[in-house]
């Protein structure tokens, strides 16, 4: 028996929670943002909205100029740094191969053998063949 009268009392708390969403109404300043007459301002009419300083109902030519002048300067600055952002891939580029370049270069210098065109394995500094069979004797 009292749990019937808790029952009605959330279930009254529940609609009266989901008319008060449903019956909040906007100003008559926000409806001029609401595109579609929904009811409500999404994320980016709120933006918009929020853009209204005086309450008019349109954001002031003003502000529109600031506006434009702020976003021309951003698109400037987006473009230097895209500039930026290309040389900086240039440079990383040039270096890894400047890297891959190197390294083949220092191993070939450091090589002290080669294989002549006769096929045998002989000291790179004076031509001199290279028994390999003492290096196994070592062993």
């Amino acid at each position: 028996s009292t749990l019937v009268p808790s029952i009605l009392f959330i279930n009254s708390i529940q609609i009266m929670a989901e008319s008060t969403t449903k019956d909040s109404r906007l100003s008559i300043t926000s409806t001029h943002y609401d595109i579609g007459k929904k009811g409500f301002l999404n994320d980016e009419e709120k933006q918009v909205r929020a853009m209204d300083i005086n309450g008019e109902g349109a954001v002031s030519a003003q502000y529109a100029v600031k506006l434009a002048t702020e976003n021309s300067a951003l698109h400037a600055e987006l473009k230097k740094l895209n500039t930026r952002q290309l040389i900086m891939y240039v440079i990383v580029l040039t270096c890894c191969i400047a890297t891959m370049v190197s390294s083949i270069v220092g191993a070939e210098q450091a090589k002290d053998t080669k294989i002549n065109k006769q096929g045998h394995y002989v000291s790179k500094f004076t031509g001199a063949p290279i028994e390999t069979r003492e290096a196994l004797q070592d062993t």
